[in-house]
């Protein structure tokens, strides 16, 4: 399973973990953020925590964002992909997932500039090539993490799956109101 969890920028630190694999954290870094009157403070502390939205019973039904297609699925696989917004419920980011079927070409636009990873697959995405890593070594460089600049999302990107038999997938995430 993977977790795609595009996140807005913060300088808050808060780590409710005393204990990672066998190492306790430091209580410095557990209350790094903490204001200095509430360092010590327990109470103070656990409050911080949103209770109500972390033991709702119906997560699930309140927080599900269903993938929704960019435009009518049909035209999309005609076209020889797929993309889905999956990531939509923030003014702050959003995210689409793009499927580029086995030995196809595809021009994608956009209104806005995105970082994108790659997550399965290999091809060229405009004039630079992309994969899926399966294992990085220590000081390896990989090819699958880029940046689109506004100017190119909107004139468009022409991708091409190199693959025969396997999907190619990237992961694009976008900046406020998108």
């Amino acid at each position: 399973m993977l977790t795609y969890e595009p996140q807005r920028s913060s300088d808050v630190f808060a780590m409710f973990q005393s204990l990672v694999w066998d190492v306790p954290t430091p209580w410095e870094l557990l209350t790094k953020n903490v204001p200095e009157e509430h360092k010590n403070d327990l109470d103070y502390i656990v409050s911080l925590i949103n209770w109500d939205l972390n033991v709702d019973p119906d997560f699930y039904q309140n927080r599900f964002a269903e993938p929704k297609p960019v435009k009518p699925v049909e035209e999309m696989k005609s076209e020889g992909y797929e993309e889905y917004w999956i990531s939509y419920k923030s003014s702050d980011f959003s995210a689409k997932e793009l499927r580029v079927f086995p030995g196809k070409t595809v021009t994608i636009k956009d209104e806005g500039a995105y970082g994108l990873i790659t997550i399965e697959g290999h091809g060229q995405f405009g004039s630079l090539s992309i994969d899926a890593p399966s294992l990085i070594r220590f000081g390896e460089m990989t090819s699958d993490e880029l940046f689109v600049t506004q100017k190119a999302a909107r004139e468009g990107i022409t991708i091409t799956n190199q693959s025969e038999n396997g999907m190619l997938v990237i992961l694009k995430h976008f900046g406020p109101e998108m």
